[in-house]
């Protein structure tokens, strides 16, 4: 009996006559009776990363300094939002325009999709939300492809209520590795503003290393 054709799949693993783990199309025990699937295994197709890469190559310097500025400044982020909500009586003429070209270049950026972190302080309402209702941040929000980052904004926050995001997201923009270099460590992904979340689950995780001295909130949402 020949081989299954090994190809990628969401379906499942599944295993062929000589005990080997392949991936396949589920259709292929038909054709393949030996093939065995392997319960509770899946895998993913990989990642076409040529859209990213062209992306990161083709960004000119304005882009660049852009990248820079919001990975480096603190006024980034409040920037960022007063100029999507269209409050821009406080920024300067530079502030407006490179925060405009940050913007614009992530939403031109390749769609992330995977699975993204996210800890800082919540208020009262944010700390309400239930399992099942809908959920929004207040603008574009940084995030990281790594959970120990996470953990480190959430364990940096001076607010009494934190939480750490898992965000399940399938429109983000990948820019770990056009901010400044110091800063590609944590492996940044950018999440526009407007973007609506299920969230999947929610509960409270004792951490007396905290600086609330309690714990913080795990919240795993999903984009809708």
């Amino acid at each position: 009996m020949a081989r299954a054709k090994v190809l990628l799949t969401e379906k499942g693993l599944y295993i062929n006559k000589d005990g080997i783990i392949t991936s396949v199309a589920k259709d292929a025990t038909k054709t393949y009776p030996k093939l065995k699937p392997i319960k509770g295994i899946k895998v993913k197709a990989p990642v076409d990363t040529t859209a990213q890469k062209a992306w990161e190559k083709g960004l000119d310097q304005d882009q660049i300094d852009s990248m820079d500025y919001w990975s480096t400044n603190d006024d980034a982020m409040t920037n960022v939002r007063h100029l999507q909500a269209g409050d821009t009586k406080h920024m300067t003429a530079k502030e407006k325009d490179i925060t405009t070209t940050f913007i614009k270049t992530t939403e031109n950026a390749p769609k992330y999709v995977g699975k993204v972190y996210r800890g800082s302080g919540i208020d009262s309402i944010q700390a309400s939300i239930k399992p099942g209702e809908t959920f929004k941040f207040r603008g574009g929000v940084s995030t990281s492809k790594k959970m120990s980052i996470g953990k480190e904004f959430a364990e940096a926050s001076p607010d009494d209520a934190v939480a750490i995001f898992e965000v399940h997201t399938k429109s983000g923009a990948d820019i770990s590795k056009v901010v400044v270099q110091r800063m590609r460590r944590e492996a940044e992904v950018f999440l526009p503003k407007d973007v609506k979340f299920k969230v999947i689950s929610k509960k409270f995780v004792k951490n007396l290393d905290m600086d609330n001295g309690e714990g913080y909130w795990k919240i795993i949402l999903e984009e809708i």
